[in-house]
């Protein structure tokens, strides 16, 4: 599939996927704010850009990269998605499993990629490894994959199955 169809099919998602981030960067005002502003819910981020990806979930992929997230780290069209994050282009990334046939999320994470830029570049200067596994598309593009789990804990901003939340894990930005 190319970018066309490949956008067309996670385009899918995208009312599922503002829903999922609205509780995350939304909060409720405090009664202080409500009395003196007329205010009940508060936009807590200046514009952040978030980078959002929705891998197909099928039996054998899920088996394959389950408790991962892939970036592609080579592309023949120009800057490759980790160059793009390493640079600081994207600050945040809404990670998920899809499916086509039931158009729901099936589970999802929110990762600060500023803290994983930090991460990485710590374990690349220490000569540590930092990806869980690597390949090629055989398009003449390649990708690497990192365990959520060993990310530092401030890297997961939030996560959940569907659209229901993870609560404990949103006091973010």
């Amino acid at each position: 599939m190319g970018y066309s169809e490949n956008r067309e099919w996670a385009d899918q998602f995208n009312l599922q996927l503002r829903l999922l981030l609205g509780p995350v960067l939304i909060r409720e005002a405090t009664p202080d704010e409500d009395r003196t502003s007329a205010t009940d819910m508060v936009f807590e981020t200046d514009a952040l850009r978030i980078s959002c990806r929705v891998r197909k979930h099928t039996k054998a992929a899920y088996e394959r990269f389950g408790g991962q997230f892939t970036l592609r780290t080579k592309t023949t069209y120009g800057v490759s998605e980790l160059e793009k994050v390493k640079r600081g282009d994207v600050d945040l990334m809404l990670y998920c499993w899809g499916n086509g046939e039931t158009r729901r999320i099936r589970e999802w994470v929110l990762i600060d990629l500023r803290v994983f830029v930090a991460w990485v570049a710590e374990r690349e200067s220490a000569g540590m490894a930092h990806m869980a596994d690597r390949g090629n598309n055989h398009d003449g593009t390649s990708w690497g994959a990192w365990w959520i789990d060993l990310l530092p804990s401030a890297a997961v901003v939030a996560s959940g199955i569907g659209l229901q939340l993870h609560e404990d894990r949103l006091e973010i930005l």
